[in-house]
């Protein structure tokens, strides 16, 4: 009885902390060329664009990934993680829609995931 009540205190726990990150960090997803410079066509990007709304607190983003099959992680030289985002800024990264199998392309805004240094894992809105 003690370890079902243990059990369900923890998963209460970390379903309020979920929560509680949810409300700290806004997430957005969105499709658009990125263009190096004026005269490229620019390639063709998935932008994950993470704020925080928190008062006072800093958020930190530990990864990024799209879960599809196999899972793309979103990992850039000129956009390192961890970052620690303090309140009020915004943070974005972006991933080439090629580098994604084509069968998740155009479900990407879906299976975005960002995991935070508390554990847990956002999925975005929509931009």
């Amino acid at each position: 009885m003690y370890l079902a009540k243990k059990v369900f205190k923890d998963l209460i726990e970390g379903l309020a902390k979920r929560r509680e990150d949810q409300r700290r960090l806004r997430l957005l997803v969105h499709r658009s060329p990125w263009h190096v410079d004026g005269r490229d066509p620019g390639r063709d990007c998935y932008f994950i664009r993470a704020t925080n709304v928190a008062e006072g607190e800093e958020v930190e983003i530990t990864s990024i990934w799209f879960e599809s099959q196999p899972r793309r992680f979103v990992e850039r030289r000129q956009r390192r993680l961890p970052v620690t985002i303090r309140p009020g800024e915004t943070w974005e990264t972006w991933i080439e829609v090629e580098k994604l199998p084509e069968v998740a392309r155009d479900e990407a805004h879906d299976l975005a995931r960002v995991r935070l240094a508390s554990g847990t894992v956002l999925t975005p809105e929509r931009a």
